[in-house]
Order: structure tokens, then sequence, then C-alpha cells
């Protein structure tokens, strides 16, 4: 994974192999990988319940290893995550942030028809940089 990928409040790049274990078993999440035909994880993503607010799931974790994009694999990754939420019956929102500058995210949630909600101050990423993030959303009910 690559620091630059997660936002600042999230810590997935320090992730121990007990806290990955702990998210695939999150009853109020899950997550998915993308599997090559050499049986090696080429990108993963994630949902997960908003905490305070049940209705709402959070779109995380989403990565692709660079060979393998530009292949409209993200599409199957989207489709998951929508289709897991809409399965809990009582989720009608999904919710996303990226840096400001990630192109690649933007052009994503806009082709599944997420709506830009707002920009965020700028903060400190992982990597160092200080960059804005905005957030997107989806009805789906």
């Amino acid at each position: 994974m690559h620091p630059n990928f997660f936002a600042p409040s999230r810590d997935e790049f320090k992730f121990t192999e007990t806290d990955w274990k702990e998210r695939l078993i999150n009853p109020d999440g899950a997550s998915f990988g993308l599997i090559n035909g050499k049986n090696e994880t080429i990108g993963l993503t994630g949902i997960n319940r908003d905490k305070k607010d049940r209705a709402f799931a959070w779109l995380v974790s989403s990565y692709i290893q660079a060979p393998h994009r530009r292949m409209n694999l993200t599409r199957l990754l989207y489709e998951a995550r929508i289709q897991w939420a809409k399965d809990q019956n009582d989720i009608h929102t999904l919710v996303v942030h990226h840096r400001e500058d990630n192109e690649a995210s933007r052009r994503s949630h806009q082709k599944f028809n997420f709506e830009f909600i707002k920009t965020y101050s700028p903060e400190v990423w992982p990597n160092g940089e200080v960059v804005p993030y905005v957030e997107y959303r989806l009805k789906i009910k």
C-alpha cells in the first residue's frame, strides 16, 4: 500500500496483520479484493457503517496496484461495495473522501453518480504533503 492514497485520519498503511483480520470479520463492514490469475491480491477496498449513524456507510481503503490500473477494475470494487450496502436494507447514503488532487478518484466517484458535497481544509497526509480533501455522497435509497 502507499500512504499517499490514505486520508490523514486513516492509518491503514500502518495496519498489522491482526488489524487487517479484525477489519475482515467486522460485521458492520465488508472488504473486497481483486485477485489475479496467479492468486495474488492486486487490489482491495472496503466499506464500513458509520459508528454514529448506521444509515450511512463509508467507502474506505480503495487501492489497485499500478500495473492493473486503467483496466476498468475499479468498477468491480464500486459495484461490490454498493451492492453490499443495498443488501443491508437500512443504509441509505454512501460517503467517501479523497485528496482534492486525486483526479482518478474524482472521476470514479462521478462515474458512479456520487455528488460532490464539500472541500475540507488542507491537512497533512501520511506522506507529509498538505492537501485539502473532498467529500462525495451517493443516495442509494
